[in-house]
């Protein structure tokens, strides 16, 4: 995901269907021994294998490949297990997240992604992906602190950066609707340069009409929407309630629970429900549908973790971290010592 964040600790809210199936379960038939747990396969790692070889494929400069990737997810709307589109996991190889703490060399990468539009000057995910990366560039000059702590140089240098990504989308904007992620790059555009709530609200909407379901595109909105950027007390809370409504049964129950867990990255781990207005009950009720529709993803087993114990409740992170055990994820948490404090929190 490729979001701007000012955090001091990464709270994610989220998924995995771990305590609603039975809880009994019928005597082994005549086996002096029961049958093992079968081990859940690392989406953890697939998530790590996907990124590298979309690395590869850029430093190797295979812009083929890369087309016929980027064309594939598109069209296939591929997800990773728990939901997550693969093709806004390949746009966040290009420009990883502010938290992620990975490194770019920003004038080679442009290099590559000019080289990429140069070899195919009508493709959109090209010219996505050079978007992608100028609008990671400027939030690294301008550094992910509040407004009061930007210099007038760093604002001066990120909105130059900035203008920069709105002219390269808008040479494809007759393309939008082939990659919902030019939506999202245009999103980070208009947080940025102060779009005004209607040409925001118009960018969404589109968005919407083209892929409803896009996650990435629900968090542009509601990040635009937080009362630190351009939104009051409980605007981002109505929108999430509203647009999943509006999907509607178990995907609408879904969608709420991820723009919640989104949206809780931006906020100490002690404070999102205190400051925001979000439907706990919703969210608990979606985890075993989400598992159910997108399968078991111990990222996201890790993720709810994470707020079950940062809202205090016992019994779910026991549970929890009984169905993780070693497989802790370290995008998430970051240090293994906030894993191995909820662990014995949990415990005692």
């Amino acid at each position: 995901m490729t979001a701007e964040r000012a955090i001091a600790f990464i709270f994610p809210i989220l998924l995995l269907t771990f305590c609603c199936s039975k809880s009994e379960t019928p005597p082994p038939a005549k086996s002096e021994t029961k049958p093992e747990q079968k081990k859940v396969e690392s989406d953890i790692d697939m998530r790590k294998q996907f990124a590298s070889e979309i690395e590869q494929h850029l430093n190797k400069e295979e812009f083929d490949e890369l087309e016929k990737i980027a064309d594939k997810l598109t069209k296939s709307k591929d997800r990773f297990p728990g939901g997550d589109w693969k093709l806004d996991r390949f746009y966040e190889v290009i420009r990883p997240a502010d938290d992620s703490n990975i490194k770019v060399d920003w004038d080679e990468r442009f290099a590559k992604l000019k080289k990429w539009i140069a070899s195919k000057p009508d493709s959109i995910f090209a010219s996505v992906a050079l978007a992608s990366a100028q609008i990671g560039k400027a939030w690294e000059l301008r550094g992910s602190g509040f407004g009061d702590t930007v210099s007038k140089k760093q604002m001066t240098d990120f909105q130059n950066q900035l203008s920069q990504a709105e002219a390269t989308l808008t040479k494809t904007a007759d393309k939008r609707n082939e990659c919902p992620h030019w939506y999202r790059a245009m999103q980070g555009v208009g947080l940025g340069l102060g779009y005004d709530q209607d040409k925001m609200n118009k960018y969404f909407e589109e968005a919407a009409a083209v892929e409803p379901l896009y996650w990435s595109t629900y968090e542009g909105h509601a990040l635009y929407l937080l009362p630190r950027w351009y939104g009051k007390q409980g605007d981002w809370e109505r929108f999430a309630e509203t647009v999943s409504n509006k999907i509607g049964g178990d995907e609408g129950d879904i969608l709420y629970s991820e723009i919640s867990w989104r949206m809780s990255r931006y906020y100490p781990a002690d404070q999102f429900f205190k400051q925001n207005n979000v439907n706990y009950r919703r969210i608990k009720k979606s985890l075993n549908l989400r598992g159910l529709k997108y399968g078991v993803s111990l990222h996201y087993l890790n993720a709810y973790c994470i707020l079950a114990g940062g809202i205090g409740d016992k019994i779910t992170t026991k549970a929890l971290m009984s169905r993780i055990g070693d497989q802790w994820d370290a995008d998430l948490w970051k240090d293994k010592k906030y894993f191995d404090g909820y662990k014995k929190w949990a415990s005692e």
